[in-house]
């Protein structure tokens, strides 16, 4: 792994509050993934965790609403390729908010309780979607949805995710 780049922690809250509005394609984005804040002493501990926390229920809301919007073009087209590039980007993007395990400054105890929260928030929606296209398996039982629910199952994201939250 490479050697992050040390900045200020004021640059680095800059960062985060700019990713907060610009979102995981921005340039700001691979900038704080590629950083960590020069910092001093434990104290700063509490702050990391509580500017994360902020960014990654952001992020979560990003993630999601962007895949629950590829649901309904995939559904609205009745294009599966939709749908597979929705679930594809969601695994992409969640591997990419979880960045700040590489941060030094911010303690192990911190991460694992980040990891955490990241997992308890995908989960509820996971069991929400899972719900919803059970759903429509009951009220349109057709080839299309069969599709739907056998390349959800395939993906396995609760799996994915418990994976890529717990705590080596």
């Amino acid at each position: 792994m490479a050697e992050k780049k040390q900045i200020s922690y004021a640059n680095w809250i800059n960062l985060v509050k700019s990713v907060r509005k610009k979102g995981v394609a921005s340039d700001e984005f691979r900038e704080l993934t590629t950083s960590s804040p020069l910092l001093q002493g434990n104290d700063y501990d509490n702050f990391i965790y509580n500017e994360l926390a902020i960014l990654e229920t952001e992020l979560i809301r990003h993630i999601t609403d962007d895949f629950q919007k590829s649901v309904n073009n995939c559904m609205e087209d009745r294009d599966l390729f939709i749908y597979e590039k929705g679930l594809k980007e969601f695994k992409n993007r969640i591997e990419a908010g979880l960045f700040f395990n590489t941060i030094e400054a911010f303690s192990e105890e911190k991460k694992r309780m980040l990891k955490k929260e990241i997992e308890l928030k995908l989960l509820l929606f996971l069991e929400s979607f899972q719900k919803y296209i059970k759903s429509l398996s009951e009220f349109e039982a057709d080839h299309f949805i069969g599709e739907i629910i056998y390349l959800y199952k395939k993906a396995n994201l609760k799996k994915f995710v418990l994976e890529k939250t717990s705590y080596e």
